[in-house]
C-alpha cells in the first residue's frame, strides 16, 4: 500500500504517538513499529526521531481501512451464500435420488 508523504506539519494540528496509535488499534506498541517498517501504516512524521501522525492522516487511515473490509465482508458473504445454495441444492438432488 503506497501512501504520499505526509504535508508540511501545522504547528497547532494534534499528533498521535506510538502509545495512542497502538492503544487506538488495540494493537502493542511493537505491532505497531512492524507495521511502520512493512508500510501497513500511514508513514509517520519524525519530530526527534519519534514517528508521530496527525489525526486526520489516522483518521482517514482508518476509514480507508473500515471501506476496504466492508468490500471484503461483502464479498465473503455472497461467497458464503453461493456455498450455501450449492449445499441446498446438492441435497434437495441427493432427497429426490434417495425417494
Amino acid at each position: 500500500m503506497e501512501m504520499a508523504i505526509p504535508a508540511p506539519l501545522d504547528p497547532i494540528e494534534e499528533l498521535l504517538d506510538i502509545a495512542e496509535v497502538a492503544r487506538r488499534l488495540k494493537l502493542s506498541e511493537d505491532t505497531v513499529y512492524r507495521w511502520i517498517q512493512t508500510g501497513e501504516l500511514p508513514p509517520p512524521l519524525y519530530l526527534n526521531k519519534l514517528p508521530r501522525w496527525r489525526v486526520r492522516d489516522f483518521n482517514h487511515y482508518i476509514e480507508e481501512r473500515a471501506s476496504k473490509i466492508k468490500i471484503i465482508e461483502a464479498a465473503a458473504l455472497r461467497s458464503a451464500k453461493r456455498e450455501a445454495r450449492k449445499r441446498a441444492a446438492e441435497r434437495i438432488a441427493e432427497a429426490i435420488k434417495d425417494a
